[in-house]
């Protein structure tokens, strides 16, 4: 599996990419990624990649230009065709009452050279186009990309689907992930409808950093791909069947005068076996009864976790 990160810091990713199981796996070839910084593909002097919202508000948001190329540099399609992109598009800026309009013209050369860009009528003024010919190194990575192959784009944000197990399992499956690491605000629209194809949210909460959520995703996704972690460590872990993971210990036996489980000790496979079911079944319960109903609903539980939920359901009744 390989993982493009497009981000405005992408030193973020790569500290991230530098220690523990993930770069062993990669050290192992058995997971790739590539930490793209979006600066790279800005055209102005000052790598601008933000700017006001149109209509007004506070905050900004990153500028389509420089995100559309470098997610065709990732090897990003769209998912829309457009007529007349080569054609004169009106743009209109309305500020103060008036209406000013913009054109634009951008050449699908891919050989551009990173100083040769598109009008801008306005110069550095605010609501300017930001548009520009593709450059030549996003070019080249582009044209270097099977074009049978799409690669899955997710924006990472607030207002996306909600991100769980079975959302990684399925992700883990992929060939290619390109993940938009978004900040400020968040992203222009265009950018959406043209590109990506999951929102997707980590949490019902806020980040500053896009990084954070993309990081998320990776640690839950990469974990799951064949080689990275023996088999046997992800069969009981949480959400694993349904249920949370059972409560574990470890050497001493006793301490602080808590001594472990006396069935930890028995060396009994099938007495501990059902032990742990009970445990986990027993947290569930109590920490995320949210769980059991959706497992019920869906059929996931086997006859004997059955057994066992009506058990603890109707003695925490009584």
């Amino acid at each position: 599996m390989n993982i493009n990160i497009l981000s405005l810091f992408p030193e973020i990713i790569d500290t991230y990419f530098a220690s523990s199981i993930m770069a062993k796996a990669v050290k192992r070839q058995i997971f790739s990624y590539n930490a793209i910084n979006i600066r790279d593909f800005a055209c102005d002097k000052h790598k601008t990649c933000d700017d006001a919202p149109y209509g007004g508000g506070a905050g900004m948001l990153l500028l389509p230009g420089p995100l559309s190329r470098a997610l065709e540099a990732a090897g990003a399609r769209k998912k829309i065709a457009l007529s007349g992109t080569s054609e004169l598009a009106d743009q209109k800026n309305f500020s103060g009452g008036e209406a000013e309009y913009y054109q634009t013209q951008c050449p699908e050369d891919l050989s551009l050279q990173a100083d040769e860009k598109c009008v801008r009528p306005d110069g550095e003024g605010r609501g300017r186009i930001d548009e520009c010919g593709l450059l030549g190194e996003a070019a080249r990575q582009s044209e270097n990309r099977s074009p049978q192959k799409k690669a899955r784009v997710i924006y990472l944000s607030p207002s996306g689907r909600f991100f769980d197990q079975a959302l990684a399992r399925e992700l883990s499956q992929e060939d290619e992930l390109i993940l938009i690491c978004g900040r400020y605000e968040g992203i222009d629209q265009r950018i959406i409808d043209l590109y990506v194809d999951d929102e997707i949210s980590v949490g019902d909460y806020v980040l500053s950093s896009g990084e954070v959520a993309a990081l998320v995703v990776i640690d839950a996704v990469y974990r799951l791909v064949g080689e990275v972690i023996k088999a046997d460590s992800l069969s009981e872990e949480s959400f694993t069947g349904g249920l949370l993971e059972y409560p574990q210990w470890t050497r001493p036996e006793i301490f602080d005068m808590l001594k472990v489980p006396d069935v930890l000790l028995s060396g009994h496979h099938e007495y501990i076996r059902r032990w742990r079911l009970q445990k986990r079944i027993e947290k569930t319960l109590r920490v995320r009864p949210d769980l059991i109903k959706k497992g019920v609903d869906m059929g996931v539980f086997d006859e004997e976790t059955l057994v066992l939920i009506r058990g603890m359901d109707n003695a925490a009744k009584e």
